[in-house]
Formats: C-alpha cells, structure tokens, sequence
C-alpha cells in the first residue's frame, strides 16, 4: 500500500479456521479481514488490530411485525450465516428457530424478501450495503443484538512485532475522511449493480 510500501498477495481461505492456519503455519502474514465475536475465546499465537466493531442485527420485512429481541423468533424461520456462533446465540438465549444457513449476504436476504425466513440475523457490516442498496422499502432493520459484539480486524502472528507495529501506526493515522472513502470505495467494488442512493 502507498501508506506502507509493502504489497500483499491475496490468498483465498475458505473458512475461518482454515485461514487462522495458515497464518499460524506461515503460509500467509496478515490476515486483512478477521471476525471474531468477543465472547469467542483467542487464538494463542495471534494479536488483532480492530478497525470496525458491529453487533447482528436483525431485518425482518417492512410489512412484518417488527422483531426487536431474538426470543421474538422463537419457531420461526432465520436465515443466518453458515458460521457456528450464529447457532450459539440461538443455543444460549433458548430460542428454537428453524435456522437456514447461508455464506451469501444477498441469498439470507433473498430469503426474508421471498418469505421463505421470517427473519435474517447477521453482523451489520455483513448485510447492510445489500440492504440499503438492493432492498430499500422491502425490508428494514427491526431489532439489534447489541449484547454480541463482533469485531472486524486485521490479524498477525505474535511474532511479526515490526508488521503489527507498522499497521498499528498506519490505522492511528487513516482519518475520518479517509476512512470514509475507503468504504465508499469498499461499497463501489461490491458491484451491487442497482443505483446509489442519494
């Protein structure tokens, strides 16, 4: 990057264990986009430098009642994603839902939309610009999980002092402006291939 002078190859991970293995094995030096909710136990060998913090919320339809706690959802059909802590909140708040599983932001959804889930939980940073971009007057968000936070980091090995320095360094520096242009930007690769809102 120009803040650094380093490049980074991209090296696809198909899930999450899969990519903190291979920082932990070497294979890869950073990784630039890690979710961890902060209730989940540490990874021994790992330190994080958290640009974005986010709680699920839950979208519903515009039409539907509105869900803002999730013991509302008890015997209903949630879309979440295919990530096992999504299953946990459910396990430990005792809610039964019938809960369909999806690694697509646009297919959980799709599925509130269709009325084939009566509801999706999912991270805000994860279904927000579909929502706002692609489902605008359809469906809204009716309730926060604010007790489960998820924070969004960049993640080093324990013993890549200088790296995690370095990034540490370039975050303290990247101001508010800068740091909206860089979602904006982040929003625009998205190619959500509907017009932006005003």
């Amino acid at each position: 990057t120009a803040a650094t002078g380093i490049q980074f190859t991209y090296l696809p991970g198909k899930t999450l264990a899969e990519r903190e293995d291979m920082l932990l094995e070497g294979q890869v030096d950073l990784l630039s986009s890690y979710l961890r909710f902060r209730s989940e136990p540490t990874i021994k060998g790992l330190q994080t430098l958290t640009y974005e913090s986010t709680s699920p919320i839950i979208v519903t339809r515009v039409d539907s009642p509105d869900v803002f706690d999730i013991d509302r959802l008890q015997g209903k059909t949630v879309a979440i994603p295919d990530v096992a802590y999504y299953e946990q909140i459910f396990r430990r708040k005792g809610v039964k839902a019938n809960l369909k599983k999806s690694a697509s932001a646009l297919e959980i959804l799709t599925r509130v939309e269709n009325g084939s889930a009566d509801a999706a939980i999912a991270s805000a940073i994860f279904l927000t610009p579909y929502l706002y971009q692609r489902y605008q007057g359809m469906l809204e968000v009716s309730g926060v999980l604010g007790s489960e936070v998820l924070d969004v980091s960049m993640a080093t090995r324990t013993d890549q002092v200088m790296l995690y320095s370095l990034l540490e360094k370039v975050f303290a520096s990247i101001s508010v402006e800068q740091r909206n242009t860089l979602y904006g930007r982040w929003y625009q690769d998205l190619d959500l291939n509907v017009p932006s809102l005003p």
